[in-house]
């Protein structure tokens, strides 16, 4: 204990969750741990509280940190401002199976209300040994950071910017569409093995599928609600299109998206060709051969070029929200055929 410089120990250190109906001190010590699942935030917080059998550090392979959770640090106070308590925020893992990032996000943005500052750049890296006495130096660590600068979170919350009109509101919204791809697909596969024969005879492994069906649809009714969010993503124009990043071509095009030449004045592509799925559309191009005497037959008015990454999202959603009335309705038919067979 002899290297916490800038903590005092009063006492038995212990955790204490805070009710989500309490208000924290407008004057407090907030850390935020931040991970993707089974990462080890739960486990450092029982480790600090010295107490086990809080159970939060379970279950972790399906994420066991649904909402954020803060806990207060009992007995410890820092030396440089000792009226100030310590609170721990513990948040969902990313890459949580049944809660999106943008979701988590949003919880943390909400909760940036309190606007307390965090920290950003200049951070470290501190060997976390899954001790009491390891977990107490890691805490001492995070408080010898000098950095204030504006955490992204809060920054959003000073300029009233949602999470779908940031810079990484793109990248999200094309996870919450591979989340739903992934469901759909899981469900696809579910139904194809409700639907054999032999399920009729093993009713135990019929009703273990219909669990997993419920649950699949549960996670998709999630991130049906977090795409909501991002309807206004898909009809806004501007500048911001320009910043947002685009899919990788592996997981989203079925090849590269055609990449027009800096020459091009006038385009009327075929909708599909933003996509990669057909050949580029009529392109007339004045460039250092052509002749300028000659007036190239363009249109009164161009139209204006369509975002690759709105075009693919406002596609696939259309597809994904048909396959998903599709599968709930074969999934409530099973159900509904389950229980006349009972």
């Amino acid at each position: 204990m002899s290297n916490l410089e800038k903590l005092s120990i009063t006492g038995p250190v212990s955790i204490t969750v805070i009710p989500e109906s309490e208000e924290l001190p407008r004057i407090c010590c907030l850390i935020l741990l931040l991970g993707t699942t089974g990462a080890g935030k739960s486990s450092f917080i029982e480790a600090l509280g010295n107490d086990k059998t809080l159970g939060i550090s379970k279950n972790q392979l399906d994420g066991f940190t649904q909402h954020l959770t803060v806990y207060k640090v009992n007995n410890i106070r820092m030396i440089e401002y000792p009226d100030s308590p310590i609170f721990i925020v513990d948040t969902p893992g990313f890459a949580d199976r049944s809660l999106p990032e943008s979701k988590m996000l949003r919880m943390v943005q909400d909760m940036m209300d309190e606007e307390v500052d965090f920290i950003d750049d200049n951070a470290r890296v501190v060997k976390f040994e899954n001790t009491h006495s390891s977990a107490l130096e890691v805490l001492n660590d995070c408080l010898t950071l000098k950095d204030r600068s504006l955490f992204t979170f809060e920054h959003m919350v000073e300029i009233n910017q949602t999470i779908a009109h940031t810079l990484f509101g793109g990248s999200l919204h094309v996870n919450l569409l591979e989340r739903k791809s992934a469901l759909l697909q899981r469900l696809k596969v579910l139904d194809g093995d409700l639907s054999d024969p032999l399920m009729e005879s093993n009713v135990e492994y019929r009703d273990t599928l219909l669990k997993q069906a419920s649950e699949a649809m549960n996670d998709l009714k999630v991130v049906e609600k977090e795409l909501e969010d991002f309807q206004d993503f898909q009809d806004e124009a501007g500048d911001f299109d320009a910043k947002l990043p685009l899919p990788e071509t592996k997981n989203f095009f079925a090849s590269p998206p055609t990449q027009l030449p800096d020459t091009v004045e006038a385009v009327n592509p075929s909708p599909d060709t933003l996509l990669g799925t057909s050949a580029v559309g009529q392109v007339q191009t004045v460039g250092a051969g052509a002749d300028h005497n000659t007036a190239p037959n363009l249109p009164s008015q161009q139209p204006p070029q369509t975002n690759p990454l709105k075009a693919f999202i406002s596609k696939q959603t259309t597809k994904l929200r048909k396959e998903f009335n599709h599968m709930k309705f074969i999934i409530s038919q099973h159900t509904h055929t389950q229980k006349v067979t009972k």
